[in-house]
């Protein structure tokens, strides 16, 4: 027998757990998420009764933050949960008894409110139930009475109501302005096809949240029109088990680089995915600059893949799942890579072509600008010459040269413009005080944020003035070994704005 000198009870009590859980590497949308689990699991479990009940019922979920006050209430009209229920909710750890739902880990409703603030409480009523049931977490004081027991309060209420409340204070959280506009964002995303249906809507602060559908690329093909937009099947057997995962792919009409890639769902909501947050697998998006990050884009559902606790990544990354999940998918979204690619590049070359006239209106507004620095130590000859010559590969350039002093050290500037894909944005060549300068029109970032000649004027104009802060910043701010600190040519950058906006001219921003 073991001498008691020699044991140690390793287990932690409830209020170390709970106070654990701050810890967690939540996002405001992800613990929110896991109050939208429960409503949402909810209301689908019981959705025959709900709808025999109540045929026009529509599950409604608010989520109310309180800056001021800094409370966070999330309730719903949903089943609501009877005692036995209720009390697997409030268990640590307690596996629901149906894990087919999406509040299959039985933790996140303690993790969540946990991780939000140092008190909360749950309050639920189960419809056909004549009681309601309540209980109040105070992690505090749980800490320091070292108790592993909460308290019940059981209160009567007519049969027919059902809904549950979450209420958090004492946060050690909060949700900035700008916070809540993303959370709005995220939760929409992550909650798309619940919104999309017409029984169940989510309110953030009384605003009703929605998602607005891209706009898929139609094309006309041999008199035809053609969706670009398929449905896609897969299967994978992976430790002998298949799984399956389902959904469509599709281009958008108008390119996006934060828009593009895969939201992979699990049980009808987004585990990845969302503004700037898609999943771009290598082998099928490469990089970013290529056509296809602009427009390939899709939702695939991925209902028996393994999720983390927290839902919020696929728990594939160690046991190589991931790789043949990618190689799978790139087989079948090939013909649409290549349709992404092809399309863009025709595309490009009709819209961002700069002819000999639109070189001269771009030119006549850059020297407009410059002849505006003259306390700056910058002067430019009110003259340029317009040039256009084809290469030998049938890259058609245009180009303006013009001759500019910066502190009484002549520069001759010869800025192109050509529309070759294959090209980065801008190029540039210095001999001496020579300098050349290549914006290359066909660039993708040109053709999706604006193909008006007038954003052409604008960006060209900007990156000028950034090389001439360059300039300005070496021959200035060089230490004895030729080095620039940063931010030199940043604060540069800024006076000569001011500078030209003071004169009164405001055509860098147009």
């Amino acid at each position: 027998m073991m001498n008691n000198d020699n044991t140690v009870d390793i287990r932690p009590t409830l209020g170390d757990i709970l106070n654990g859980y701050q810890r967690e590497s939540y996002r405001p949308e992800t613990a929110i998420a896991e109050f939208v689990d429960n409503s949402t699991a909810s209301y689908y479990q019981n959705k025959k009764d709900i709808e025999k009940i109540f045929p026009d019922y529509t599950l409604v979920i608010n989520i109310k933050y309180n800056p001021i006050k800094k409370t966070l209430v999330i309730e719903d009209n949903a089943w609501g949960m009877d005692k036995d229920t209720f009390k697997d909710a409030l268990t640590i750890a307690k596996i629901p008894k149906n894990q087919g739902g999406r509040n299959e880990y039985g933790m996140g409703l303690k993790k969540a409110a946990s991780w939000f603030g140092k008190n909360w409480s749950v309050k639920t009523k189960g419809y056909g139930l004549f009681s309601s049931y309540s209980s109040e977490i105070d992690i505090e004081e749980l800490v320091l009475t070292k108790s592993n027991e909460v308290t019940i309060t059981e209160e009567p209420e007519d049969y027919s109501e059902h809904y549950t409340i979450v209420s958090i204070d004492k946060l050690c959280k909060n949700i900035t302005t700008s916070s809540i506009d993303k959370l709005k964002k995220d939760l929409s995303s992550i909650y798309r096809q619940d919104i999309k249906s017409d029984r169940i809507q989510i309110y953030v602060n009384e605003e009703k949240l929605s998602y607005e559908e891209p706009i898929i690329l139609e094309e006309e093909i041999d008199g035809m029109k053609k969706l670009w937009k398929k449905e896609i099947n897969g299967i994978i057997n992976f430790d002998n088990q298949d799984l399956e995962f389902h959904g469509f792919v599709a281009l958008r009409d108008q390119g996006s680089r934060k828009e593009t890639g895969f939201a992979l769902l699990r049980r009808g909501r987004v585990i990845i995915g969302g503004y700037d947050k898609n999943y771009k697998p290598r082998n099928i998006f490469k990089n970013d600059n290529d056509f296809v990050s602009l427009r390939l884009f899709g939702e695939l559902n991925l209902d028996n893949f393994p999720v983390t606790q927290a839902k919020d990544n696929f728990d594939w990354e160690l046991n190589g799942l991931e790789e043949i999940f990618q190689e799978k998918l790139e087989e079948l979204c090939r013909d649409y890579v290549k349709q992404a690619n092809n399309y863009r590049v025709k595309k490009e070359k009709e819209i961002t072509h700069v002819d000999a006239k639109q070189v001269k209106e771009i030119a006549d507004s850059t020297v407009k600008d410059i002849m505006h620095l003259s306390e700056l130590g910058i002067k430019v000859d009110n003259k340029v010459e317009i040039e256009t010559h084809t290469q030998v590969d049938q890259t058609e350039i245009s180009s303006y040269n013009m001759h500019m002093k910066i502190f009484d050290e002549d520069y001759n500037v010869s800025v192109s413009f050509n529309n070759n894909e294959n090209e980065k944005l801008i190029d540039v060549d210095k001999q001496g005080n020579n300098i050349d300068i290549i914006f290359n029109t066909n660039f993708p970032y040109f053709g999706e944020v604006n193909t008006d000649i007038t954003f052409i004027k604008m960006i060209q104009k900007y990156l000028i003035l950034f090389i001439m802060s360059e300039i300005i910043s070496e021959r200035t701010c060089a230490d004895n070994n030729g080095m620039i600190k940063p931010y030199v040519i940043r604060e540069t950058l800024n006076s000569i704005l001011e500078d030209i906006i003071e004169a009164g001219d405001d055509a860098i921003y147009e």
